[in-house]
């Protein structure tokens, strides 16, 4: 293991890059493994629990030593930005954190990780299609275009349509979704939504 920027020049290795990251909207950890040839080998992972900077630097390393094992590699260099992963890896500083303390083997039994490796991925694409055949926004896009209800709904629903209604902008009769940092996300009916997800599969 060596710290990014001071990686040897051993081009027979095949070396993989760590990092993580922790800020308000929550974790995320991702790895790339770059092969001889000079391909590519990108994984990422969002976490659904709270955990420290120091967590998910240890969480991306594991992750890009699975790729590793995955991909079959014999040979590897592992880089990283984290003094403090790197050096406690290397035995050359103490750690004080209990979770990240190596557990003691004696009389202790350590449920083994069982790794499959598939011969071919697998990938899901299926989206669900409207019921009625009309598309899942159309009551938001009418009320912003005509300020007008379907018929026959209660005032609680109007009430609904309306709050929905905050959080979608019109524009050249394309409706998009307003996320927390402003931007805006295209909305589309399944019909475009499967041809897109088959798209970025392909």
């Amino acid at each position: 293991m060596t710290i990014e920027g001071e990686e040897n020049e051993d081009e027979s290795r095949r070396k993989v890059y760590f990092d993580g990251a922790v800020n308000f909207k929550g974790s995320g950890i991702g790895a790339i493994l770059v092969s001889e040839s000079g391909q590519y080998y990108p994984v990422a992972a969002k976490f659904t629990f709270s955990c420290t900077n120091n967590m998910v630097k240890y969480e991306a390393c594991i992750l890009g030593l699975r790729l590793s094992l995955d991909m079959h590699v014999k040979d590897l260099q592992v880089i990283g930005n984290s003094d403090l992963l790197i050096h406690q890896v290397r035995g050359e500083w103490a750690m004080k954190n209990e979770k990240i303390i190596p557990i003691p083997k004696v009389d202790t039994y350590v449920d083994p990780i069982k790794i499959e490796i598939r011969d071919q991925p697998a990938h899901c694409a299926f989206v669900e299609a409207e019921t009625d055949g009309k598309s899942w926004y159309i009551d938001i896009k009418v009320y912003l275009e005509k300020r007008e209800y379907p018929e026959g709904i209660t005032i609680n629903q109007k009430r609904t349509i309306r709050k929905l209604a905050n959080g979608f902008f019109l524009k050249k009769n394309v409706l998009y979704r307003r996320t927390s940092d402003l931007g805006l996300l295209r909305c589309v009916d399944s019909v475009k939504a499967t041809r897109l997800i088959k798209e970025v599969h392909a």
